[in-house]
């Protein structure tokens, strides 16, 4: 049996913004986890390491399931006159639970962009040991290698964080860049879709590639050097997640969801959703249930070798107003 862990939008009248834990074959809700009070961008559970959580209220939170409590708090930017968290705090864990990686987009609003803002975390000590400051082309879209050696964080253009080197602001602007999402129709592939907002990344398991869905497209990269393999149409992408072994990737967008070959970037399934954006996706650690969610508050579970839906799940009442499902994490039992 498993678990499904789900996290909606906050919003202005809500004063708490819970986790819900329902059970993926019954669809009946066996907990709830309070404490949060805006919207919950991140969702990690990565055992042995507590479920991790992070939101606009400009805390990240570690969670013990089994005691229904949080267990930890690192409160990462508190507001004030100047800066203030506009939206979509995320963070991830690295694979070895030593590094945590926290991007928010904050600052003034000049009729241009948001800038954003990495800062990694010793989670040992808690200790801040690199903030890159604001920053217009710092994203939140953020993977971990297998390794815990390269973070990579997306916006408009893709970097790749060298870990494994001591990591200063003044070195930032020389990071490794992948270049702008190239366009397949172009010929000889040397044009670009032009500014294509980065939505989500996800590295493969082996960690010699690197799926990236945009706006408009989803495109497979090798790593380190950034060369495409592939890219498929994606209509306002907005998750993506590597199957555990690596044979294929789950991918939303508009009004649905699809399983591709990742050595081809042929489709295997497509989940029809109907017209509503897809907000969120999550895999079982053994790859056989995909859950999905929308901007109207439900909660699909699909079975990835069939195809077929084993469930739907609808928001509290209590966020009708605050519908999006805006992050998942199965909860997977040995």
């Amino acid at each position: 049996m498993s678990r499904l862990a789900i996290a909606t939008s906050g919003g202005p009248e809500c004063s708490h913004v819970p986790i819900r834990l329902v059970e993926t074959n019954s669809g009946r809700e066996v907990g709830i986890l309070a404490g949060h009070t805006d919207t919950i961008n991140t969702l990690q559970y990565l055992p042995p390491h507590p479920l991790l959580s992070a939101a606009d209220d400009g805390s990240v939170k570690f969670w013990d399931i089994v005691a229904g409590k949080c267990s930890r708090t690192i409160s990462v930017v508190e507001p004030n006159s100047d800066y203030e968290i506009r939206e979509n705090q995320k963070a991830l864990l690295s694979p070895d639970g030593r590094t945590l990686a926290v991007t928010v987009q904050m600052g003034h609003w000049d009729g241009g962009e948001w800038p954003g803002r990495l800062m990694l975390y010793d989670t040992r000590t808690s200790r801040r040991f690199f903030d890159s400051d604001y920053d217009e082309e710092i994203g939140t879209a953020l993977s971990w290698s297998p390794d815990s050696g390269t973070l990579a964080i997306g916006k408009r253009d893709l970097h790749l964080v060298d870990l494994r080197r001591p990591i200063d602001r003044s070195r930032w602007r020389e990071l490794d860049t992948i270049q702008r999402i190239p366009d397949p129709a172009a010929p000889g592939n040397t044009g670009t879709l032009g500014i294509c907002d980065i939505q989500d990344l996800a590295y493969s398991p082996d960690g010699r590639s690197l799926a990236v869905a945009t706006e408009t497209h989803l495109v497979l990269y090798d790593v380190p050097g950034g060369a495409t393999r592939w890219a498929r149409v994606l209509v306002l992408g907005t998750a993506v997640t590597f199957a555990g072994t690596g044979n294929w990737i789950a991918c939303t967008g508009m009004g649905e969801a699809r399983i591709l070959d990742a050595g081809t970037g042929e489709s295997l399934s497509e989940f029809d959703i109907g017209p509503v954006t897809v907000t969120a996706v999550a895999r079982s650690s053994d790859d056989r249930l995909l859950a999905t969610g929308d901007g109207n508050g439900f909660v699909t579970v699909w079975d990835t070798g069939t195809g077929s839906r084993l469930c739907e799940l609808k928001a509290l009442p209590a966020h009708a107003g605050f519908p999006d499902i805006t992050a998942l994490a199965f909860l997977d039992e040995s």
